[in-house]
């Protein structure tokens, strides 16, 4: 029941979007922002049935593939993870829901900024996804696959740890940046946290195989 019930919950958050795009098609610009710049403000876009084939490769296109990691993972270790992967699975449609319904409304929206909701979003992103960076468990698609954390499990397992937390640090740092630093800071500051998220969990895994030995 409760794995019918979550199911439900990511193909709503999937339909949402749509939703709300047939409620605003009539006022939609011709065109839709697709891509923001790293000032948050947009710089590519879409007409409105190219935006329907985008949402429906985004969003139908990311279910499928999510559904199918698991059945392909030569460890299995996903399929092994149950719940806590479609909790996963749930917090990646969330976001996508919300970043389509937030492109939809800055379309018919144009005269306003939003680089402090863009950067909102991308914090909270980091910031959930980094809390259950320790859940995962080894595998060759999903989390900070390095050759050193692929090859050695409990260097997955201590590189998660690390890095989940200072995910959330940086997630911390970019939603509560958003609220007090002007655009031309903002973008630094997202600039800077997003590279070092994304090099030091390598770093780190290379120093951790080190000292624990592995091949």
């Amino acid at each position: 029941m409760k794995k019918f019930i979550q199911e439900s919950a990511i193909l709503g958050l999937i339909a949402i979007p749509f939703l709300y795009l047939i409620y605003q098609w009539e006022i939609l610009p011709q065109q839709l922002p697709i891509h923001f710049d790293l000032k948050g403000s947009p710089n590519n876009w879409v007409d409105k049935q190219g935006f329907v084939i985008f949402l429906a490769l985004l969003s139908v296109g990311l279910y499928i593939l999510l559904l199918a990691i698991p059945k392909i993972d030569p460890k299995k270790s996903l399929h092994l993870m149950g719940a806590k992967y479609d909790s996963i699975r749930l917090i990646i449609h969330l976001f996508i829901s919300a970043f389509a319904c937030f492109l939809i409304y800055a379309g018919t929206n144009e005269k306003e900024n939003y680089s402090s909701i863009y950067f909102i979003l991308l914090g909270i992103y980091y910031l959930v996804l980094g809390n259950y960076f320790q859940t995962l468990k080894p595998n060759y698609f999903i989390g900070i696959r390095t050759p050193w954390t692929i090859d050695n499990d409990e260097v997955w397992k201590k590189t998660h740890f690390v890095s989940g937390r200072i995910w959330v640090i940086g997630g911390l740092i970019l939603v509560l940046s958003s609220f007090v630093l002007t655009t031309e800071l903002l973008a630094r500051v997202f600039l800077v946290v997003t590279i070092f998220l994304a090099f030091m969990p390598i770093i780190y895994s290379y120093f951790k195989s080190k000292e624990l030995g592995a091949h």
